[in-house]
């Protein structure tokens, strides 16, 4: 599995990015966004953009926001960003991610946080925001997802 993911977690404020090659986590960063909205938007992008281009990414997934929000607005910028350099995307379920990463789903971001933090202790002391893995979680999950789909027989 060649593909090169970039995984987004957006919130009011701050959008963090985990960037994987195949299923190995290669890159994460947090940027946090100016209060007005067109600045937001246009940082946005440019961060995006710049991880795109930098990485050579081709494909991308974020958490789905919730309705009538600022992140789900922001959202929407991401979502046209995506399709006019013609890149694979999906939009993901919290409840996706949650359910996967426990024999019972976590039913707490925390508890899922807390897992979390020992796949990646290496680098947990280099943001002093948690929302980062929240993204390096999204992009796990549907690196598995795609990885497994590609080994599974199509008919039994």
């Amino acid at each position: 599995m060649n593909s090169r993911l970039l995984a987004i977690k957006m919130t009011g404020r701050t959008a963090a990015a985990a960037v994987y090659f195949g299923r190995e986590l290669h890159y994460t960063e947090l940027r946090q966004l100016a209060p007005d909205v067109t600045q937001a938007r246009d940082s946005l992008i440019g961060f995006l953009s710049s991880l795109i281009e930098h990485f050579h990414l081709d494909s991308a997934a974020w958490e789905e926001c919730p309705p009538d929000t600022r992140a789900q607005m922001l959202t929407a910028s991401i979502i046209d960003l995506l399709r006019e350099k013609g890149m694979l995307h999906w939009t993901i379920r919290k409840s996706e991610v949650m359910a996967a990463f426990g024999v019972v789903p976590f039913t707490r971001l925390h508890d899922l946080r807390k897992v979390l933090s020992g796949y990646w202790p290496h680098i947990i002391a280099e943001w002093g925001d948690d929302t980062w893995l929240d993204a390096a979680a999204l992009g796990l999950y549907l690196q598995t997802e795609r990885l497994l789909s590609e080994n599974y027989p199509a008919s039994i």
